[in-house]
């Protein structure tokens, strides 16, 4: 992210936290991190502009980032445990708003012990929502990289400077475009990284407009820059290689090539870790 960026953490003094993993408490999460800040830790600098125990409305900085919004509506539309909350981004809302420029995506919320560490990676501009599973079989405590741990909501970095329509969700799905709610006990229906680098339709996952905000939306990816990235055809894994991770859509498409999604590199090779997040890496000097 080219602004600065805050980590918050549920092991932070004050930190707000999930009880009874109903969605309400997801958006307090939330509020408490992006809006409002709490104990010694400032708010990223978003703005909310509703919130009930079953819809949250937010949008990012409008001076310094692209301004958009994204609304966040509970799967059953009660505050009940054990259910999905889906992301929808869009250019406003204004309780009827029909332009979509990105496709829903959801966390699923969980209601026992395993869910109750966060990790909220923010800037003015963009999010990550990292969520944390009780694990004793990946050497625990709590295990971050599995099934729906993850969701992106805000701002890409363009490659083009004046490019109007950068504010996306990107969560997993599974290659799906629209999430389906009946499809949420599948492990790769909530993989953060599961169509990184899978080819064809099915890994067009989200959706933005051209750069002028101008016609139907177009389908994207969301992959690295793979060295070889046919998944039938691997090519061998290179250590220590990070990857930006592009949002682009297959070549000789008008508008190939739109951004990155920032803060996120992708690794060549699988890692194992049993700590928590946020993850520190040197990466030709610089702290990443």
């Amino acid at each position: 992210m080219s602004m600065p960026v805050s980590v918050y953490s549920s092991t932070d003094a004050g930190a707000p936290q999930f009880i009874e993993g109903k969605p309400s408490e997801l958006f307090n999460v939330l509020k408490a991190c992006l809006v409002d800040g709490y104990g010694s830790k400032a708010a990223a600098g978003w703005q909310l502009q509703s919130v009930t125990s079953s819809e949250m409305i937010i949008n990012n900085d409008p001076n310094s980032a692209s301004g958009f919004t994204a609304r966040l509506t509970t799967e059953r539309g009660d505050d009940s445990v054990r259910q999905c909350v889906d992301v929808t981004p869009m250019k406003a809302w204004t309780g009827t708003e029909a332009l979509l420029p990105g496709y829903r995506k959801v966390i699923y919320i969980a209601s026992d012990a395993r869910f109750f560490n966060w990790t909220v990676i923010a800037s003015k501009s963009a999010f990550y929502f990292f969520k944390g599973w009780w694990s004793d079989l990946v050497g625990g405590p709590y295990q971050y990289g599995a099934k729906e741990t993850a969701i992106f909501v805000g701002d890409i970095k363009p490659f083009v400077a004046n490019d109007l329509s950068i504010f996306l969700a990107y969560g997993s799905d599974s290659g799906k475009k629209n999430h389906e709610f009946g499809s949420r006990y599948s492990q790769q229906s909530y993989d953060f990284g599961f169509d990184m680098g899978l080819n064809g339709t099915t890994a067009q996952t989200v959706k933005l407009y051209d750069r002028a905000l101008n016609g139907p939306p177009i389908d994207y990816h969301v992959r690295p820059m793979l060295i070889n990235s046919n998944p039938e055809q691997p090519a061998p894994p290179t250590d220590g290689l990070y990857l930006p991770v592009y949002i682009m859509n297959d070549i000789g498409t008008p508008q190939c090539l739109r951004g990155l999604l920032p803060g996120l590199l992708h690794p060549t090779e699988p890692q194992h870790r049993n700590e928590l997040p946020p993850f520190y890496n040197y990466i030709n000097g610089q702290k990443h």
